[in-house]
């Protein structure tokens, strides 16, 4: 029988610091329907993905499942007669791309039919990797040792030698691509691969990799906003510069099968086989603080439109608060698991689905879908895109909001360290232009307590503020075509001092008129030299 635990645990983190869990929020999960495979011999190991109409994609055993809402089938796929152990990732045209043992790359139609299927010398074992050009790029764990770029149409474009593909690629902003190799005796690292095929620069890890045969017991990458990767080998996280240069490194107590995965604020959350569920922070590697589950964890979270983080270990659904509380936690199944490979997936309307040994689950949650944040889950999104951008970070069905116009806006709950603004409330205007997934952002008036700057800016990710640089980023959802509220969060450096701040925001439509708009590049009243906020905002 499936139980809800209530606990009421006392855990003491590596910092010292003692939690209480005092409250369990014992409406938030309960289970929507669960769907069992027919071959019980075989455990579900790829991770569910969500197309634009709703449709669930997961691998079964020899077959790939396209599931409604409703827990009733679709259709299936048959990849001949081998098993799948690579998870699926979609394109926008609703183009299904699924890799399997029997040594081939398939791009399935949304109604099932088959549109092509590439043929490697060796078992495909990783989810590919889409870039916005709709390249496609995966290898193979065995002695064929390549990287392969296929374009849409299932033409080869180029093929790497970067040794044996040990996790499944992830792409950058500047369209690199990262993948974990390893050779025959299993000395591991990351490569990275420009997009034209050239080898940009190596990274060798200090363990050897897991397994080059099952790509979900291998971490994969993840990358935060300024470019730097993540990634688990051994016993250690690696933090690893944009330059292929080492940030920093984390050891925990286990093997890290679990991929990271990164919070809006640049958190960095994993599991890893001594059965802790860490959260570190991203600019020195720190701990924030860990929790201990009863099983190993290999299964890679998943953080929810509201901050929520779950995760899966020993067949348990863990939901975390962002400060390491525990919410609740789920059993969803009876029977003994110790190694959970599949990932969790969050639709839009509040439905969690996750693959545990031959069942199919689905249970209802308080997140509608996932954070707007840099990496908030396997393979980035829920088509499993693996590419850094948050605009492709959309729930299924949430169409780009048409912000064009003046808007008021106001700031509340504001926690800023920043020298002379701690905790300062911000109000004002601002002018907002569609630009293709995101808009640009133009301060008409920004009011600090009394302080009012004018200030222009164009998307960025950072930009020269007097004597450092300040990055500064705003999530929203539109409630109507007049409201919108969300959070933001932002930082800023000079060297020497740091600072960051974050807080709740809404806004207010003014007028749809345009004609105020500032073009001004020059120096504004922040003394600063032009740069950019970047915004999502996106339909509920």
């Amino acid at each position: 029988m499936k139980q809800l635990f209530i606990f009421f645990i006392l855990n003491l983190f590596f910092t010292g610091n003692v939690l209480f869990v005092t409250k369990a929020y014992t409406d938030e999960v309960s289970l929507k329907w669960t769907k069992t495979l027919s071959n019980r011999y075989f455990d579900i190991i790829s991770s569910p993905s969500l197309a634009d109409d709703g449709t669930i994609y997961y691998a079964g055993v020899f077959c790939l499942h396209a599931i409604n809402k409703d827990g009733t089938e679709k259709w299936s796929f048959k990849t001949c007669e081998n098993s799948i152990g690579a998870s699926t990732t979609i394109a926008d045209d609703g183009t299904i791309y699924l890799g399997s043992y029997d040594q081939s790359m398939y791009a399935i139609n949304p109604d099932g039919t088959k549109k092509w299927s590439y043929y490697t010398p060796a078992e495909i074992h990783v989810t590919p990797a889409l870039g916005k050009d709709g390249v496609l790029y995966f290898g193979n764990g065995s002695n064929n040792e390549s990287l392969y770029a296929l374009n849409s149409d299932g033409t080869l474009k180029w093929k790497a030698s970067v040794g044996r593909i040990a996790s499944s690629p992830a792409i950058g902003k500047d369209n690199t691509i990262y993948v974990m190799t390893g050779d025959g005796n299993f000395a591991c690292g990351l490569n990275a691969v420009n997009a034209d095929g050239s080898i940009k620069w190596y990274f060798p890890f200090s363990s050897k990799c897991w397994t080059i045969s099952v790509s979900p017991e291998n971490s994969s990458p993840a990358i935060d906003s300024k470019g730097t990767i993540y990634i688990g080998n051994g016993n250690n996280l690696y933090a690893i510069n944009p330059n292929g240069t080492l940030r920093w490194i984390y050891e925990t107590g286990g093997h890290i099968s679990s991929s990271p995965v990164i919070n809006s604020d640049n958190t960095i959350f994993f599991g890893s086989e001594d059965k802790y569920f860490f959260a570190i922070n991203s600019v020195d590697g720190s701990l924030k603080w860990h929790f201990l589950t009863e099983e190993i964890i290999n299964s890679t979270p998943i953080i929810g439109s509201d901050g929520i983080i779950y995760v899966v270990s020993g067949g348990v659904l863990y939901a975390f608060n962002a400060d390491g509380s525990l919410r609740w936690t789920y059993e969803v199944t009876d029977d003994w698991v110790d190694d959970d490979l599949s990932s969790p997936v969050i639709d839009n309307n509040g439905t969690l689905y996750i693959g545990i040994k031959e069942r199919f689950i689905a249970l209802n949650v308080n997140s509608k879908g996932i954070a707007q944040a840099p990496w908030p889950m396997f393979c980035r999104n829920q088509k499993h895109t693996n590419f850094a951008d948050i605009s492709s970070n959309s729930n299924p069905k949430d169409p780009v909001y048409n912000s064009t116009g003046i808007w008021n806006y106001s700031t509340s709950n504001v926690n800023n360290n920043c020298p002379g603004e701690t905790n300062k409330i911000e109000t004002g205007t601002v002018e907002l232009v569609q630009n293709n997934n995101s808009v640009i952002l133009t301060y008409k008036n920004r009011n600090y307590n009394g302080s009012v700057d004018h200030l222009t800016y164009e998307i960025s990710d950072s930009y020269s503020y007097n004597d450092g640089i300040k990055n500064d980023n705003w999530f929203l959802l539109a409630s109507s075509d007049t409201n919108a509220s969300g959070s933001f969060f932002g930082t800023w450096s000079n060297g020497s001092i740091s600072c960051k701040w974050s807080g709740n925001i809404v806004l207010n439509k003014k007028s749809n008129d345009t004609s105020q708009s500032n073009n001004s590049s020059g120096s504004n009243g922040d003394g600063g030299s032009g740069g950019g906020c970047f915004i999502s905002v996106i339909k509920k």
